[in-house]
């Protein structure tokens, strides 16, 4: 599950042509008016979601040796490293969520984990997307009600 940046960069152009796509968009669309308006966040965040959550069941493990590894890679290697586990440390970062050592004492439940990295990841692209978009004239047209937006006040009838 490790992507390169070239990697995650055609991942991110295909998922953000299908949702233009999917929702009849020019291409010239902004990428925060996009998700913005499918409520939905980029592909670079469902990839945290899933290195945060193969994270959770290595901590929730019952073999001692992974766990130990875990902590071993995020407290030794250097932060710079290309480990997997420097990685999900980072991810940890960029969402405010507690670092390994202190989730290896006391891991949440699976469910409760999956909600807070869900929580926070929705949380922290919401405020990117909206600071983007904010930036962008054009867009401040999403904020309407949808049926005023699109025919100038008639519905779609």
């Amino acid at each position: 599950m490790n992507l390169d940046a070239g990697q995650m960069n055609e991942l991110e152009r295909f998922h953000l042509r299908f949702l233009r796509q999917l929702q009849s968009l020019p291409d010239r669309t902004a990428k925060c008016g996009v998700y913005i308006l499918l409520g939905s966040i980029p592909m670079e965040a469902y990839y945290h979601l899933a290195v945060l959550s193969l994270l959770g069941r290595i901590l929730r493990s019952d073999n001692e040796f992974i766990r130990e590894l875990a902590i071993r890679q995020t407290e030794m290697a250097d932060y710079k490293a290309n480990s997997w586990f420097i990685r999900a440390a980072k991810t940890l970062a960029i969402y405010n969520l507690p670092p390994v050592h202190i989730l290896t004492e006391n891991h949440p439940p699976k469910d409760k984990w999956n909600h807070t990295c869900k929580n926070a990841a929705f949380t922290n692209w919401a405020e990117k997307l909206t600071s983007q978009a904010a930036l962008k004239p054009r867009i401040l047209v999403i904020k309407q009600p949808a049926p005023r937006r699109i025919f100038g006040g008639r519905g779609y009838i």
